[in-house]
Order: C-alpha cells, then structure tokens, then sequence
C-alpha cells in the first residue's frame, strides 16, 4: 500500500515512554506525504494534564500500553470517562491481542500491534488517518440519528396533539349532532302538537258555525215573518228596529257561512245543509 496523502493536518498526541519508538513514529510520518503534527508524552500523567489543557488541540491519541504507573488501557478509560472528543488507538506488544480486544471493548477506536520487525511502523500513516475518518464518520452518523430522533419524538408529539384536538373536535361535533337531534325532535312534536291544535280548531270552527247556523235561520225566518205581519202596522221606529234585526240576523248568516266554508277548505267536515 503507498503512501497516504492529506491535505489536512493530522494532529497526533503519542503517549509513548519508550524514545526509540517515539523516534521510529515520527520517521514514518516523514516518510509519508501525510501532513502531521506530532505531540509526544512519556506518561499518562503528562498526557492527561495536556488533554485537560486544550483537548481540541488533537485529532487523535496513540498510546503504548506499556506506560510506567497509569498503563495506557487504564489512560484510555480515563479519557473515555471524561469524553475524550477525537479517537484513540493503543500499541500493544505481540501476544496481547486479548488486551486488544478489551480495549476495544471498552471503546478504543483501534489496536495496533507492533511486531518484532517494525513493520506496523509502515501502516501508521495509511491507518491513523482512516482512524480519524472513520471516528467523525461515526460521530456524524451518530449526530444524525439524534436528529432523526429529534425530528421522531416532535413528529410524534405533533401527532399526539393533532389526535387530541381531532378528538376534542369529534366530541364536539357529536355533541352538535346530539343537540340538534334533540331539537329536531322537539320540532317534530310541536309540529305534531301543532297540528292536531289546529285540526281541533278547525272542527270546533265546523261545529260551532253548523250549530248556530240552525237557531239563526229560525231568529231569521221570524223575523221576516214579523215584519210581513206587522208591516205598517206599528211605527216607523218598530219597522225599523225589526229591518235592522233581519239585517244583523242576514249578516251573521253570513260570516258563518264564511266560517263553514274555512272549515271545510282546512279539513273540517261538509256542512250539512238545512232546509
């Protein structure tokens, strides 16, 4: 594989205490057309105090397990603990693969062995830059699923909302649709007590017009009879009062006639007819 070319700087934090490997680390990036910036620390004490200092001065640790005091897995938990913000890769010797994979485990990024012949030296600049894509590739995936999570849960509260006033409308509307139920049957019955009101009135209007009708024919037939027998035998004023009284009489015939003839119009029954 060749050599890797960036055009970003690569900013390196080394815990490593041994100087030949420091050394040998350093050469391989010069080796390579990576652009880098290497920070070197021999303990995990010195390295935490930097990190404490400014962790946004790196894009990475490399740290050698093997470290005098705080081994390096236990820096790499130190730092996960607090948040470390950029990836971590631990060097560990040939024959701690298990050590490795604990580390990976716990959530260091990646493991580099460093074999006898110094041939991982070779792959620092291919892999660590790869480390460093992949890590904000991850933070980035990670970013977005909270987002969508985000977006999830308000999408879900708007639904929530929305069913709540649907339901709230729905109520609403069956309340509506009850009230107007109840008053359209309250319509109905006075319609119907309306009705039957009216039919009432109409046959007492058939009944009491067809009652008078009879004893008002007989006031008017004697009263016709009267005046032929009486006629210029009393006094003008007699005659008088006895052709005012056939004429009231004439005219209440009249006006039951009229009431006879709206009865049988609105349902009332035929007038019988007298002789």
């Amino acid at each position: 594989m060749g050599p890797t070319q960036s055009s970003a700087q690569l900013r390196i934090l080394l815990v490593e205490d041994d100087k030949h490997d420091r050394l040998s680390f350093r050469r391989a990036f010069q080796r390579s057309q990576v652009s880098y910036e290497i920070t070197e620390c021999e303990r995990a004490e010195e390295a935490l105090k930097r990190f404490r200092t400014d962790d946004a001065l790196f894009d990475l640790a490399v740290i050698d397990h093997g470290l005098p005091g705080i081994s390096g897995l236990d820096l790499c938990k130190e730092l996960l603990d607090v948040g470390v913000p950029f990836p971590l890769v631990i060097l560990t010797g040939r024959g701690s693969e298990e050590l490795a994979v604990e580390a990976l485990k716990l959530g260091v990024d990646d493991y580099i062995i460093k074999d006898s012949g110094l041939g991982y030296l070779d792959l620092l600049p291919t892999v660590l830059p790869d480390v460093v894509r992949k890590h904000g590739d991850r933070l980035a995936r990670k970013e977005a699923e909270e987002a969508l999570r985000k977006a999830h849960d308000k999408l879900e509260r708007l639904v929530e909302e929305r069913t709540a006033k649907l339901a709230m409308t729905a109520e609403q509307l069956t309340m509506e649709i009850t009230e107007r139920k109840r008053s359209q049957k309250q319509l109905e019955r006075y319609a119907s007590e309306l009705e039957r009101s009216n039919r009432e009135l109409e046959r007492f209007a058939y009944i009491a017009s067809h009652d008078l009708q009879e004893p008002l024919r007989t006031v008017t037939t004697y009263l016709r009879m009267l005046q032929g027998i009486c006629k210029g035998k009393l006094s003008n004023e007699a005659d008088e009062y006895i052709t005012n009284a056939l004429d009231g009489a004439n005219r209440m015939s009249k006006l039951i006639d009229n009431l006879l003839r709206y009865s049988q119009v609105t349902g009332g029954k035929p007038a019988e007819q007298g002789d």
